[in-house]
């Protein structure tokens, strides 16, 4: 039986479908009307996301997951 394989970040793949729209400096409502979603779920996922990753800014947080994705793809 195989392990079952994490998503990168070690986030639900809810979470993680938003990270591109993040980085590309979207507001909660863009990240709406791009992903199908309620701005009032994206302002949910943001705050799960950013409490995951310890940080207050949404540009912390892009930081933040570009930096644990150059550190996952260095280690096995």
């Amino acid at each position: 039986m195989e392990p079952k394989s994490r998503p990168a970040l070690g986030l639900a793949i809810r979470h993680l479908r938003l990270i591109p729209y993040l980085a590309q400096g979207l507001s909660n409502g863009e990240c709406a009307t791009a992903l199908g979603l309620s701005r009032h779920t994206i302002e949910s996922y943001v705050s799960d996301i950013m409490a995951e990753f310890g940080v207050s800014s949404r540009s912390r947080l892009v930081i933040a997951c570009q930096e644990q994705l150059e550190s996952e793809e260095i280690s096995p």
